[in-house]
């Protein structure tokens, strides 16, 4: 490769590099999975240790159709069991608004 080539090559990449959105894929938070036994994916979250962390779902605004702060927001908790080799997640969601796609208007269960 000549040197001018090399040197058009570098400009391009440089320039389209300068065209990029930056993007924020983790925010540096962490949320901690414990340990947990008896676990049942039913849709009953009786069985989830009441005494587990709540983390809160951040919503990246520039990219949300949130009409308010309080018209989205979430929350999980994270379990795991070693046995089972499995992670659980129990994720709650409050929206204000409507379900974009959602034909059906009846009533959903919040968790």
């Amino acid at each position: 490769m000549t040197p001018l080539r090399a040197m058009s090559l570098l400009t391009l990449l440089l320039s389209l590099t300068a065209l990029l959105r930056p993007l924020s894929a983790h925010n540096g938070a962490v949320a901690i999975a414990v340990p947990v036994e008896g676990i049942v994916v039913d849709g009953d979250l009786s069985d989830w240790p009441g005494e587990m962390d709540w983390y809160q779902i951040s919503v990246h605004d520039e990219d949300s159709l949130r009409e308010s702060e309080s018209d989205l927001q979430g929350e999980f908790r994270a379990g795991y069991n070693r046995e089972e080799n499995a992670m659980y997640f129990d994720v709650e969601i409050t929206a204000e608004a409507g379900i974009r796609g959602c034909t059906d208007q009846g009533s959903h269960p919040s968790r």
